[in-house]
């Protein structure tokens, strides 16, 4: 994680800008790990925007939450992304390394310098051209891996409420509220963030409907 930050903080250094990309129909390990990028890259004063095409029903209070605190400007649709990205912008892709399971896979023609962030188990349809990959399938989520890379930041990254809470939510939802594939670096990414004071009530509400098919959530 120490040097994928490093390598990620130097790429980010000699770009353009950055676009960064989730999955279809993205969830909040998609955007809260966009969201952890977003602000890595915004600390080493570069351009970052995020791609928001689709999404499912339970990130729409999310993101209607993000836009009334500011992030109006950051979230791009397939278009806007389409005309922001230059041959030497970077692009970063959380939580899929899948080409067709992208929100934009033009996206993936228009740059050559390309990073992927992903914790699920590698497909046959893996973006080949990557040239970073931070791929780890033994992580609870790409929140997880997104935090590390925060963690491990030559410069400093200070979070803002919302971002922490979107990782933390991330680790949260893909864990299960944390019972399924955890491991010691999960808590000790999901410690980190609530060093931020995490409003463990908002998370859930963000979330309702997905957390009720979970379990109740408990405060850890």
């Amino acid at each position: 994680a120490r040097v994928i930050s490093h390598a990620l903080e130097e790429l980010i250094q000699k770009s353009e800008n950055v676009i960064i990309m989730g999955h279809l129909n993205g969830d909040i390990d998609s955007l809260g790990s966009s969201l952890g990028i977003y602000r890595f890259t915004k600390t080493l004063e570069k351009d970052a925007y995020i791609i928001n095409n689709t999404n499912g029903l339970a990130l729409e209070n999310f993101v209607e939450n993000l836009k009334d605190e500011g992030y109006n400007d950051v979230i791009l649709d397939r278009t806007q992304a389409i005309n922001m990205i230059t041959p030497n912008s970077l692009l970063v892709v959380v939580d899929t390394h899948k080409k067709s399971y992208v929100e934009v896979p033009e996206l993936l023609e228009k740059t050559e310098k390309i990073v992927v962030i992903d914790h699920h188990r590698k497909s046959e349809d893996y973006i080949e051209n990557a040239i970073l990959t931070f791929h780890e399938a033994y992580a609870s989520s790409a929140a997880e891996l997104v935090t590390e890379i925060i963690e491990y930041a030559t410069n400093e990254v200070t979070l803002e409420q919302i971002e922490a809470e979107s990782l933390y939510a991330g680790v949260m939802m893909d864990t299960k509220n944390f019972t399924f594939k955890t491991g010691v670096r999960t808590f000790e990414a999901a410690a980190y963030l609530r060093k931020y004071g995490i409003d463990i009530i908002k998370v859930k509400k963000w979330f309702q409907s997905d957390l009720e098919s979970y379990s109740v959530i408990v405060d850890i």
